[in-house]
């Protein structure tokens, strides 16, 4: 008997066997007990996620010689020729190599006789994208008035290039990618099946490259065992994918956060010395610097094992805008390197220059944080860090030190909701009663988002310290030209002073 490769070996013959897809499998599996067998589906997903596989099952569940039933007996004619994929009556038609109107009209000929020896006849069509325009004409003029006996099963990676005429015309399911423990599961479970020797590291590296796929899963553990003669290491795994060891990126990222240039260089030439792929390494980075991100961000990750995922936890105190930058700069590298005549040495200076990322500061930031400006109406907040912004709100009673003023307001609003303080800075009073306060903001901008997103909270500010309920009235300030650039000047020279620097130009920006 011939060798049967592992994603063959082991192909769903049910819907229970079917991994991580229960949403599409219950559903089906209610519509043959329910008798609401519809004449058309698109089932859409990415490759290797039980598509095909599917289609195949349904097809036994509804042409079982004791169904309809969502369990087919697997026994009866009917099913083994279908698993076989020699069945008269369900007809498998590959969209890539008969994607022409003579293969669309020699099907519409088919459609019009009955089944053989089965209830239905059955067309599954792959990839049914790769139809040309012509044949989804001619097979949208069967889908529209299709005979009592046929089902088409439609199987597609690109669901937006079939015809929204055809898509409309079928009960569409999506597949999702699998994620890295249903996958590690069913390697497990093949391996012991096997009796293969394998590592739980080694289990999860096949699952982490798979990409979701588990057929590519399935391939790669029968690939591994051949090479490895059934005892499969994670340094094995690491051989046959072209990625580097985990060890080998944890040397790196810590380089990285410790700014080692010298070790930054070392770990690059090794890589590039052993012919690793750079541009898989660079895949692979980004990968644990998003993790890093989604840790920080207290996000649930599947894709790694909790080694990994404990040790990338050392670097969360990372700023979340700094990881951002790492992972859009190790992207514009990936980008890039294909352009480069010496990436090795292009990737090292990138490495080193990410590695100083987090040592660049906001400007903006820094100027709040440290007070610079003695008044703001000409500061155009560009982006503010969001520890600036995102202070404990702790409601405080209104101190006996705020004077009844707007400067005191100002102040109290800082420290108390300071996601309104961006709006009124350089912002007047302009009269004050016991039923209405007239303030004067610097533009329409920040009074329009002022009054349009905040207002409840910002009425609700000016009640607690000016202990009144106070009617608002927002008007735009007049621009005392001349104050303005006294205030510049002063601003600038306080920005030289704490930067050590030299203004090399100026530029207006009307805010």
């Amino acid at each position: 008997m011939s060798y049967l490769v592992f994603a063959r070996k082991y192909r769903p013959e049910s819907f229970d066997e079917i991994i991580g897809q229960e949403h599409i499998t219950i559903t089906l599996s209610n519509a043959i007990k329910l008798n609401r067998i519809a004449h058309a589906y698109l089932f859409t997903g990415p490759r290797g996620t039980g598509k095909t596989s599917t289609a195949r099952i349904f097809s036994k569940s509804l042409n079982c010689e004791s169904g309809p039933t969502p369990e087919p007996c697997q026994k009866c004619t009917n099913c083994i020729e279908i698993k076989k994929g020699i069945s008269p009556d369900v007809i498998e038609i590959d969209g890539a190599s008969n994607r022409g109107i003579d293969q669309i009209r020699e099907l519409k000929e088919n459609v019009m006789f009955s089944p053989i020896k089965s209830r239905y006849k059955i067309f599954i069509i792959d990839e049914v994208h790769m139809l040309t325009r012509e044949a989804f004409n001619a097979l949208l003029k069967i889908l529209e008035e299709p005979p009592s006996h046929v089902i088409f099963i439609f199987a597609t990676t690109e669901p937006h290039k079939v015809p929204e005429t055809i898509i409309s015309r079928c009960q569409r399911f999506d597949f999702r990618r699998l994620t890295i423990p249903e996958i590690s599961k069913q390697l497990k479970f093949i391996a012991d099946n096997e009796n293969l020797k394998i590592t739980k590291e080694a289990i999860d590296k096949i699952a982490n490259l798979s990409e979701g796929c588990l057929r590519d899963a399935e391939g790669f553990l029968d690939k591994a065992s051949s090479f490895s003669e059934n005892n499969i290491t994670d340094e094995i795994i690491d051989r046959l994918s072209g990625i580097p060891d985990f060890n080998i990126y944890k040397s790196l990222i810590k380089a990285i956060y410790t700014n080692s240039q010298s070790e930054i260089i070392d770990i690059v030439h090794t890589i590039y010395n052993k012919g690793y792929n750079l541009n898989i390494f660079l895949q692979q980075l980004i990968k644990y610097y998003r993790v890093i991100l989604l840790l920080k961000s207290q996000i649930k990750i599947n894709e790694f094992s909790t080694d990994i995922l404990n040790s990338l936890k050392e670097y969360t105190d990372y700023s979340e805008i700094t990881l951002i930058a790492i992972i859009n700069t190790l992207f514009e590298v990936l980008e890039s390197l294909k352009y480069s005549h010496i990436p090795h040495i292009y990737i090292e200076m990138k490495l080193i220059y990410i590695s100083k990322l987090d040592r660049f500061i906001d400007i903006d930031s820094y100027i709040l944080e440290n007070n610079l400006y003695d008044s703001q109406p000409t500061l155009h907040k560009s982006k503010i860090d969001k520890k600036v912004l995102n202070k404990p709100e702790k409601r405080s009673n209104v101190s006996s030190n705020y004077n009844k003023n707007w400067d005191g307001f100002l102040s109290y609003l800082d420290n108390n909701y300071p996601k309104l303080h961006p709006f009124l800075i350089g912002s007047k009073l302009v009269e004050l009663t016991d039923r209405e306060i007239k303030i004067q903001i610097v533009n329409g901008i920040h009074k329009d988002l002022l009054l349009k997103n905040f207002y409840n909270e910002f009425q609700k500010e000016i009640n607690a310290f000016f202990k009144n309920d106070l009617k608002i009235s927002v008007d735009i300030l007049q621009k005392d030209n001349n104050k303005l650039t006294e205030e510049t000047d002063k601003n600038l020279e306080k920005l030289k002073n704490s930067f050590n620097a030299e203004i090399e130009d100026i530029r207006s920006n009307d805010v």
